[in-house]
């Protein structure tokens, strides 16, 4: 972020009752979708999470949408962080943005959790179930997500969307993420499904890196892992 986009941030914060008369920024490292930064305004901290700049496919990067999911699930038993604002004015950092509260913790980037006992493994493991099953528990009409989209064929949808998002990506994906299948019995296919969507999402990250607008410094690393996770999801459905 400049400079002077930074000043811009600062100007809309205060106007806001957001900010008084300092503000330090730092970005946040770890994710690989939409630039993610710590702010400071000397009495509290809060994160600035907004879409990358640069060409977008359709319907990616939708933070409006991460936005309102995290509004209408506080107070739930899914923790999330408070939604502080929304702004859509693209002449304040240059692309769409929403502030939230800063909650301190851990990222595990590494599943296999090094380091960690077999208790603590266990713990954090039946602790993201916990939370998992919560969300599935989530009344959406109630919280005010009714309108948020189609409930049903979700499966296909999805396969859909991310097979055109491949389609019209400029950077050729691998032979292994052009297959598509229905394999027997369902829980091959739902394991060989959420591959081919993660290795989509990888793509995506390994496109970004090539055009330079890349969120994470590892971008290229992570881009590399799109393909291995497609091959895997050929052989657990068989084809």
């Amino acid at each position: 972020m400049t400079d002077e986009q930074q000043a811009r941030l600062h100007d809309w914060m205060r106007v806001r009752g957001l900010a008084g008369g300092t503000l330090q920024m730092r970005p946040l490292t770890g994710g690989q979708s939409n630039p993610t930064y710590l702010l400071d305004t000397g009495e509290a901290r809060m994160v600035l999470r907004k879409q990358p700049p640069g060409v977008l496919l359709k319907s990616a990067h939708a933070v409006d949408r991460e936005y309102r999911v995290i509004r209408a699930l506080r107070g739930t038993a899914v923790p999330v962080p408070e939604g502080i604002a929304w702004c859509d004015d693209v002449q304040v950092v240059g692309t769409p943005f929403y502030l939230m509260s800063y909650v301190e913790g851990r990222v595990l980037v590494d599943q296999s959790l090094p380091g960690l006992s077999a208790a603590e493994r266990e713990a954090i493991y039946r602790d993201m179930n916990r939370v998992i099953a919560a969300l599935h528990e989530v009344d959406v009409d109630a919280v005010g997500l009714f309108d948020y989209g189609r409930r049903e064929g979700f499966i296909s949808r999805q396969v859909d969307r991310w097979s055109r998002q491949l389609e019209q990506s400029p950077l050729a994906p691998a032979d292994e993420m052009r297959r598509q299948s229905v394999a027997d019995p369902a829980w091959r296919f739902y394991l060989g499904f959420n591959l081919f969507r993660m290795s989509a999402i990888l793509h995506g990250i390994a496109e970004r890196a090539l055009q330079g607008n890349a969120n994470s410094t590892d971008a290229v690393q992570t881009g590399q892992k799109a393909a291995p996770l497609a091959a895997l999801a050929c052989c657990i459905v068989g084809i």
